[in-house]
């Protein structure tokens, strides 16, 4: 792969600096292409491809499992209401993208802020 020279304008004592900024941002670059690419592949499978390098259950705390369940509720609430909106046969082949398309604004938002409070999107 033939990269342009990032340093050749650079003073010599710049360079190691200009170089540690470079790799934070490639890197940065490579954890989101990666993950956004599990992301497709666990959507289309509907699987979990990838373990977390998160602790272990046992590592967390009180707090850990208190920010855990206030997701859980947000996510609770999201469920609800898309639930509401879907006949119980279209569950499982309505996508919640699919869903939250058709529905009224107000209610696609508040569907999308539980997701996004959860955790659940970005």
């Amino acid at each position: 792969m033939d990269l342009p020279d990032l340093f050749a304008q650079l003073p010599p004592e710049r360079v190691p600096e200009a170089l540690d900024l470079a790799i934070k941002e490639l890197t940065a670059t490579h954890e989101a292409a990666v993950a956004q690419v599990v992301g497709m592949a666990e959507a289309a499978t509907g699987e979990q491809l990838r373990r977390s390098a998160s602790k272990s259950v046992l590592d967390l705390s009180v707090s850990d499992f208190e920010a855990v369940l206030r997701r859980a509720e947000h996510l609770r609430r999201a469920v609800e209401l898309m639930t509401t909106w879907t006949l119980r046969t279209d569950r499982g082949t309505t996508t919640a993208g699919r869903l939250i398309k058709t529905l009224p604004a107000d209610v696609a938002e508040e569907i999308t802020n539980e997701l996004r409070a959860a955790g659940a999107l970005g």
